[in-house]
């Protein structure tokens, strides 16, 4: 499903001042695109996110997926949180299967549909174990696998490898890309890691803070999985760091 993000502003009300998060941010986003929003802390690009989910809602401005406008949440979306958010007194294999024990569907088919999850994200001999016998990178594993059972048409990402060391978000980020490659949603993930992005993102949406902006969009035209030390990684690499390196050097403090 395509994605068009039309003039959306969203402002947050303090005791003391107006902060606008994101203000007038245009964006197409097209069908099966893996998309990376980038930028520094306080650029909106959860906020952005969130609105996408349904979450919130602008205080100006459209969202539209597939030309139909829509203002809430929605089954051809699901969203992926840097926290997990897992039910701890569930199983691995509960977990995966309670989005479809919402939609009422039966016991047998979830528990198959949540194996079969659980093997794409290489989880099924862990089906019976709890969140609190897994490390980092198995819980967010289990995010995926849960948000990906719905068969969402459109995956949303909030930096949900920022927790994790190194090691274990290079393997994420890779298994991540053959999920995309055999399934094919709509992927918009959020990201502050200008490697990541490269390695991910189709495009590479880079915002400015303050308020959160669309500063530029960098094409990324190179075949995955992509080899983190090629002479095509480095070439994106070095354009997107030019592009973010404008970012910090205009931004500025805007309230009112």
């Amino acid at each position: 499903m395509s994605i068009d993000i039309t003039n959306v502003t969203r402002t947050y009300h303090l005791p003391d001042k107006n902060v606008h998060a994101i203000r007038h941010v245009d964006l197409h986003i097209a069908s099966h695109e893996f998309v990376c929003l980038l930028g520094p802390s306080g650029c909106g690009k959860s906020t952005l996110l969130k609105i996408l989910s349904g979450l919130e809602r602008p205080d100006e401005g459209t969202l539209e997926i597939d030309g139909t406008k829509v203002n809430g949440p929605g089954r051809e979306r699901a969203v992926v949180f840097q926290d997990y958010a897992l039910l701890p007194w569930r199983t691995v294999r509960e977990n995966v299967a309670f989005p479809l024990e919402l939609a009422h569907v039966s016991r047998k088919d979830r528990e198959e549909k949540a194996q079969e999850y659980l093997k794409l994200v290489h989880l099924e001999k862990f089906a019976d174990a709890y969140i609190h016998q897994l490390s980092g990178g198995m819980r967010q594993r289990v995010a995926i696998a849960r948000a990906l059972v719905q068969q969402p048409d459109i995956l949303l990402m909030d930096e949900p490898f920022g927790a994790l060391d190194a090691f274990t978000r290079m393997e994420l980020q890779s298994e991540l890309v053959k999920i995309w490659q055999a399934k094919r949603p709509t992927i918009v993930f959020v990201t502050h890691d200008i490697d990541e992005a490269i390695f991910l993102g189709d495009k590479v949406v880079i915002m400015t803070p303050n308020p959160g902006k669309v500063h530029s969009i960098v094409e990324i035209p190179v075949g995955k999985p992509r080899h983190r030390t090629g002479p095509d990684f480095n070439f994106y690499r070095d354009k997107v760091y030019k592009e973010f390196s404008l970012v910090n050097e205009y931004a500025v403090e805007y309230y009112i």
